[in-house]
């Protein structure tokens, strides 16, 4: 009896480990298609994918046009905010390369931290003033070079920045990358912005201003100065003698005659009609800026008119004897760049000392047309 027992099991042993083999091979047979299906897929995928990245972002700004033309034409204000940039400054490095700003400036980015970013380098192509910038971005790990295309706008006083951005065609395959990736990078660009508009109106204390020698862009609003006309030689000591006795008079006939407060009277201005070195010859207005002047001067005073309009400007930044010396940086950057100047050219100054070997610290201005 137990010989007819095991003969009933070990078929039905048989049985069980045939079926049990027979599933294990379906299972496999269905991994196996399901695999083979996710591999044409893939396979697939990226022919219907685009075979690079396009991004278009907009923001508007509460600033003047050459403000945030500025942000982007000057690399070393690009740092701070831009995007790829922005980043830990300990695990992020950036080399600049002269010129900094302008047509040509370049500069090359290192981010240790993030494998996507890693190497990469910024260079401005094309600079026209406070209208357009072409940038070429390349990210040196991923082979990647991209074109940005930015657009500046100013109406009913705001500034508006519309950006156009293409990478290269990407390999067949890395399209899917892309194609995951994209969300992330404009992302990254419309983040850049908003910390650009952060910068630019809450956080002033981190803007990077133009330091001694350096040179700024600045939407004039034109003004009115209460002011002497002076017609001297243009040696220092003879334009820096008239300056200050055309303060001390403009002074007095402010606070004498029309009223003002002392703690009103600001900025010192000197406002060149001709400076030219050449015949030793100076005419320029000296005074203080007046707003609403309908009170006729005195014979001696003339109320002036500096026109509004697109200027240039540096720091001035020494004692009476060299101040002029901003003239010629602005002159300078003008040939440099493919400026333009008009005829307006004016000194502003935190104040003007009796003593000459007092510094004096301020702004000169030129008024520019392109």
């Amino acid at each position: 009896m137990f010989q007819s027992f095991c003969t009933f099991v070990r078929p039905f042993k048989q049985r069980q480990e045939h079926f049990f083999v027979f599933i294990m091979k379906k299972v496999i047979h269905i991994l196996l298609f399901f695999m083979l299906l996710i591999m044409i897929a893939v396979s697939i995928f990226p022919v219907f994918l685009p075979k690079n990245i396009e991004i278009n972002v907009s923001e508007k700004f509460e600033n003047p046009v050459s403000e945030v033309f500025n942000e982007f034409n000057n690399l070393q204000n690009l740092s701070v905010w831009g995007a790829w940039l922005a980043q830990d400054s300990i695990d992020r490095q950036i080399n600049f390369f002269a010129p900094y700003k302008g047509q040509s400036a370049s500069l090359m980015w290192n981010n240790k931290k993030d494998e996507n970013q890693g190497k990469g380098e910024y260079k401005i192509l094309k600079s026209v003033l406070n209208k357009y910038i072409q940038l070429q971005i390349i990210f040196l790990k991923k082979n990647i070079i991209c074109a940005e295309n930015i657009h500046f706008s100013f109406a009913e006083k705001q500034t508006q920045v519309d950006i156009h951005f293409k990478t290269s065609d990407f390999d067949y395959f890395n399209r899917i990358f892309a194609y995951f990736y994209a969300p992330k990078l404009q992302e990254d660009l419309q983040l850049s912005l908003k910390k650009l508009d952060q910068k630019l109106n809450g956080g002033k204390n981190l803007k990077k201003m133009p330091t001694y020698g350096e040179v700024d862009y600045f939407d004039f609003g034109g003004a009115q100065l209460l002011a002497v006309r002076n017609e001297t030689s243009s040696n220092s000591d003879a334009v820096h003698k008239a300056s200050l006795a055309s303060f001390k008079e403009v002074m007095a006939y402010l606070v004498d005659s029309l009223r003002y407060s002392p703690v009103d009277i600001k900025n010192p201005t000197a406002y060149f009609v001709k400076y030219d070195t050449v015949i030793h010859s100076a005419v320029f207005y000296a005074g203080f800026p007046v707003k609403n002047m309908e009170i006729l001067p005195q014979k001696k005073f003339e109320v002036v008119s500096i026109p509004a309009g697109q200027a240039i400007y540096t720091p001035i930044d020494g004692n009476y004897t060299n101040i002029i010396n901003s003239r010629y940086i602005l002159d300078q950057y003008s040939k440099e760049h493919g400026i333009t100047q008009t005829k307006d050219f004016w000194e502003e100054y935190s104040d003007y000392p009796d003593r000459k070997e007092t510094e004096i610290t301020g702004k000169a201005f030129y008024l520019i047309s392109n």
